[in-house]
């Protein structure tokens, strides 16, 4: 079954969720800000944007969020979100509308991630298309350490160590494998148990249908309140890698535990990196990751990698 297919009944099943036109699955009437936010990418480029047009454009994306206001409410919410359009009038050869920064406006803003200054006018169009996208990826990434949320970020296989190792050090998240993590408490519990951990080995490949399988699936559920106590306790930010075997044992349930841990405020962000491409949302050995909105996942640029918005800015 596709993805798009798995999407669709997955938003069927959900009356409370709607899927928009680039397949993100998001709640039926989603803020209005939420929604201006996650659809900016597609009011950049026009040199201006009537209220009507603004409207349409985000509107074609989340046709079940929330409307957007009027100015000059409209106005208040493009500035909260950091969209760099302001309402210019009618000109000679433009009307009046939403309009980009001019170049050399001299408008600034400090992200805390790089410890720099870009000008609002990069993300209009000063900068070359992948340089935007690195920008982009930063401002996503700076937004979701600042409000101290889950984020899954999708990155191009060949490049996932050099992302987890570049998003470490520029961001000082602290790195977790939830692979050796569920490993190691697995470990324990068949100690615990007085189980060999070989036997334990030769039940991984063993068919899904088989005792042994079962077995092996009943020590990672003894395993799993360990896990979360040891995740959940941890007070640093963190960026979460190599989520194969809680995929594998059926476990990606922990992902919206620490969504909801975030909405309550108890702990800093949590990054979690994965292999993906820039077109599909979170997704592991054919299992769609758990997403609410499309504010939940992001996709991590070459450019970004390569520093490319650093070196315009």
């Amino acid at each position: 079954m596709s993805v798009e297919r798995r999407l669709k009944l997955a938003v069927a099943a959900a009356p409370d969720v709607a899927l928009s036109s680039r397949h993100e699955i998001y709640p039926v009437g989603m803020a209005a800000a939420r929604a201006l936010r996650m659809g900016s990418n597609a009011l950049l480029g026009p040199r201006r944007l009537t209220v009507a047009q603004l409207h349409s454009r985000i509107h074609s994306r989340f046709p079940q969020a929330s409307p957007l206001p009027d100015r000059p409410e409209l106005d208040k919410l493009l500035a909260e979100a950091d969209i760099p359009l302001t309402w210019q009038p009618a000109g000679e050869t433009l009307p009046a509308g939403y309009a980009p920064p001019s170049r050399g406006s001299g408008l600034t803003r400090h992200t805390r991630t790089s410890r720099r200054r870009t000008t609002a006018a990069t993300l209009a169009g000063e900068l070359g298309p992948e340089a935007q996208a690195a920008q982009r990826f930063e401002n996503t990434l700076e937004r979701a350490l600042r409000e101290k949320r889950v984020l899954i970020v999708n990155c191009d296989l060949p490049r996932l160590e050099q992302a987890a190792s570049e998003l470490a050090r520029r961001t000082e998240l602290d790195l977790v494998s939830m692979d050796q993590l569920l490993i190691e408490t697995m470990r324990q519990q068949a100690q615990r148990a007085g189980a060999d951990w070989r036997v334990v080995l030769q039940a991984d490949q063993a068919k899904q249908d088989s005792a042994d399988w079962r077995r092996l699936k009943a020590l990672v559920q003894r395993a799993m309140p360990a896990v979360r106590e040891k995740l959940f306790g941890d007070s640093r930010s963190l960026l979460i890698q190599h989520l194969g075997l809680l995929v594998r044992y059926g476990q990606t349930g922990i992902i919206q535990s620490l969504r909801d841990q975030a909405d309550a405020g108890d702990k800093p962000a949590r990054i979690i990196l994965i292999p993906g491409s820039e077109h599909t949302p979170p997704l592991l050995d054919q299992v769609v990751l758990p997403i609410i909105t499309p504010a939940d996942w992001t996709y991590l640029p070459r450019a970004w990698l390569e520093g490319r918005h650093q070196a315009s800015a």
